[in-house]
């Protein structure tokens, strides 16, 4: 769990099946555009779960994972329609910066200076 981390939130059917509805997850540096102390993120939550809160929720999560080992940068990119993404780097304090993947990509930076590390 220092590489790559993935946090999950479930949902229980009538049959107490769970069923993965969202996911966040960082796989650590260095890589060409990453430092060694920046991971890359990514959020997917499904259509039916969506405005939910659970991006944000596990956002959190996963900053604050990172930030107790030794992350200090999680970086994204982002397809510049994702209205839900950028709202959540708006709420939780991440920055927009130009993406070095091309037009139509918005690479976004979460610091994590100031995540509880407990």
């Amino acid at each position: 769990h220092d590489a790559h981390v993935a946090i999950v939130a479930e949902a229980f059917g009538d049959d107490d099946d769970a069923t993965i509805v969202a996911d966040a997850r960082y796989v650590r540096g260095p890589t060409a555009d990453l430092a060694r102390d920046e991971a890359e993120f990514a959020i997917a939550v499904a259509d039916a779960w969506q405005g939910a809160g659970l991006g944000r929720a596990l956002m959190q999560r996963l900053a604050r994972h990172a930030a107790r080992h030794g992350i200090t940068q999680l970086v994204g990119d982002v397809q510049q329609g994702n209205a839900a993404m950028f709202a959540i780097t708006g709420v939780l304090g991440g920055r927009l910066v130009a993406s070095p993947n091309g037009p139509g990509v918005i690479r976004t930076r979460f610091g994590l200076g100031a995540c509880k590390r407990s």
